[in-house]
């Protein structure tokens, strides 16, 4: 693998990866609601077939338009604090990679492996995070009020989960579990898990500020971002078992504004279920991985070895 060209090497970790995920779109009981599955794929020695079995990684369920309606003011406040943050917006626009270096200390010349790490699990939220846009069709801020007036051109594409908080909390919270992963004593440090988080938090608030998302999004994106990101981790690392996750639109508070360290508690190093008046996501217990990819573990293990 060490001597293909990235490009194509690239390819090939993204289709063990995506070749394990499938959609199902909601019942009729619950059309608003969308559900990504891990294909656990077990060879059957004795037919050409494997047997595959479902297994759930994340449901979510559209938000009501109430709730939306809801937060508008929430939006039309972030405003306020476009001139303070307006370079970081429109620098973020391609992404979190650049600020998350400025935490952990990622250059191409000593962290190149890293880097294609923290590029298959940006990939990887991309690909989940616009099936599940699309299946939830929520709209954007500016197509609830005028007032909103966003500060760059609202995306083309539907608006819960924010891919950006997707992204950030995927690649932040892969990171965290990187560099404990190393034993590097440096990065024992609560601080290190505690500033990719904030950082990750501070892409998704940004898209807020900006007016193209609500404060749900962000929370819907943060909880798909760290199930993602974990799930990446036990995929590479071959870890055993992996946790579902539930988002629950319709119950999350009308007027709650997004707070990442409900999310997920640092100390305990697991995601969590934020303490609000309305119960929106729940952990929907642990699942069986299957069999280590050896082209995923591969990856881990020279990304690993860069921060020994």
């Amino acid at each position: 693998m060490a001597r293909w060209a990235q490009e194509r090497r690239e390819q090939v970790v993204d289709f063990e990866l995506h070749s394990r995920i499938g959609f199902s779109q909601g019942t009729d009981d619950s059309p608003g609601s969308m559900n990504v599955w891990h294909l656990d794929v077990e060879p059957d020695r004795d037919a050409a077939v494997p047997n595959v079995e479902y297994r759930p990684l994340v449901r979510m369920v559209r938000p009501t338009e109430r709730v939306f309606f809801g937060q508008l003011a929430l939006v039309a406040n972030y405003a306020d604090l476009r001139a303070d943050r307006v370079t970081e917006i429109l620098v973020q626009r391609d992404g979190p990679a650049a600020f998350l270096a400025s935490i952990a200390y990622i250059a191409p010349n000593r962290a190149r492996w890293t880097l294609e790490l923290l590029g298959a699990v940006f990939r990887l939220a991309q690909f989940v995070e616009f099936r599940m846009k699309h299946a939830l069709a929520c709209r954007r801020p500016m197509e609830y009020s005028p007032q909103i007036q966003p500060m760059i051109l609202t995306p083309e594409h539907g608006s819960l989960p924010s891919g950006h908080s997707t992204e950030s909390f995927a690649m932040a919270i892969v990171l965290v579990q990187l560099l404990r992963a190393s034993t590097n004593p440096v990065y024992e440090q609560h601080t290190y898990a505690i500033q990719l988080l904030r950082q990750a938090a501070r892409v998704a608030v940004n898209r807020q500020v900006a007016g193209v998302h609500f404060p749900v999004d962000s929370a819907a994106g943060a909880l798909l971002g760290l199930t993602l990101g974990q799930y990446f981790c036990r995929r590479l690392s071959g870890e055993a078992d992996f946790y579902a996750w539930s988002f629950d639109g319709e119950a999350y508070p009308e007027d709650a504004d997004f707070d990442w360290t409900g999310w997920y508690d640092v100390r305990q190093q697991r995601q969590t279920a934020p303490d609000a008046r309305s119960p929106c996501a729940a952990e929907l217990g642990s699942h069986k991985l299957g069999a280590a990819s050896s082209i995923l573990t591969w990856l881990w293990e020279k990304a690993l070895a860069e921060w020994s």
